[in-house]
């Protein structure tokens, strides 16, 4: 199964897999493991092909006939993939002078606005008096000594058309300062990072979705970097 995937999350893969095709949600009822199959890229690979080749067996067909590119992302799998977060790339040039970039497909980004819902995202079941908060992403990432804590949400506030998007940058270590850019579609803003959560203006829900309206259509890219982007 590879180094990278220990002794006992090897030994739960048949059981997990068994679980998921009897429609159990694994993330609610397992969600230590879950955890794991999110972070641990070796371990969600051996658990798609695991629950692939169960699907082979009950309809009857042989594993040696399984194409291998059928192995690598089973489109009847593609939620539990849509659920990993993204993951930092670090370009580092100098000690004082580098960038930390995110990018989440607009498919990762579906499945937390509109998880198995045919509703447009402005449409969304929420309180009429008050707001609705979205975890787009919560990430940690070591930059030669620095440590960076991240996380990104989206407050869609109640009978609006709009996103609000903010920004918390929790950093443990000598730091110059840092800029912030979050490009969204045609929405790019660029901020200084600051001890508090960054607010940036707010973006229109529609300048995000597909012609229908009811499918996000643009992914999402986040940079924190030591030096300004240009103009």
């Amino acid at each position: 199964m590879g180094a990278d995937i220990d002794k006992t999350d090897e030994d739960l893969l048949d059981l997990m897999a068994e679980q998921a095709l009897q429609g159990i949600d694994i993330s609610k009822s397992h969600p230590a493991f879950f955890r794991k199959l999110l972070a641990n890229a070796a371990l969600r690979q051996a658990f798609l092909e695991t629950l692939e080749a169960m699907e082979q067996m009950q309809a009857g067909i042989p594993p040696a006939s399984i194409p291998p590119a059928a192995l690598s992302e089973p489109p009847h799998y593609q939620e539990i993939l849509n659920k990993v977060p993204p993951q930092p790339v670090v370009d580092w040039w100098h000690r004082q002078r580098w960038r930390v970039s995110w990018r989440q497909t607009a498919a990762q980004l579906q499945s937390i606005f509109l998880p198995a819902s045919p509703a447009p995202i402005y449409r969304a079941e929420v309180d009429p008096t008050g707001d609705v908060r979205y975890a787009l992403f919560r990430s940690q990432v070591d930059v030669n000594g620095l440590l960076l804590d991240v996380a990104l949400d989206a407050v869609h506030p109640a009978a609006a058309d709009a996103l609000n998007l903010t920004l918390a940058v929790a950093q443990a270590g000598e730091t110059p300062p840092l800029f912030a850019t979050l490009s969204w579609g045609s929405y790019r803003q660029t901020q200084m990072v600051t001890a508090t959560p960054l607010s940036f203006p707010p973006l229109p829900i529609a300048a995000i979705l597909d012609p229908t309206q009811e499918k996000i259509a643009a992914p999402l890219n986040l940079v924190i970097e030591t030096t300004p982007p240009a103009a």
